[in-house]
């Protein structure tokens, strides 16, 4: 009960913000037919600078490692403390 007047205390700027300042309505928001070709336009030719294949490639490999260490130290940490444990 206190941490939730605590919490209540903190956020009651914010939702006078929310209640008294409203964002107006907007209707019939369209995106243009060309917008994505011209993106499209601009980042196809970083391809050739910025070989992605490659990138992804060392990004997935090295996410990869870094969960096998994590997923490791906690194998070992959960093996010795049942070892430890294990002749009580």
């Amino acid at each position: 009960m206190i941490t939730d007047a605590i919490i209540e205390f903190l956020m009651s700027p914010v939702n006078y913000l929310i209640e008294n300042f409203k964002l107006p309505d907007v209707f019939n928001i369209v995106i243009p037919d060309k917008a994505f070709d011209t993106i499209l336009g601009i980042i196809r030719p970083l391809g050739y600078f910025l070989p992605t294949d490659v990138i992804l490639t060392c990004l997935l490999v090295s996410f990869s490692l870094d969960r096998f260490h994590i997923i490791w130290a906690l194998f070992l940490r959960l093996k010795s403390f049942a070892s430890v444990h294990s002749f009580f």
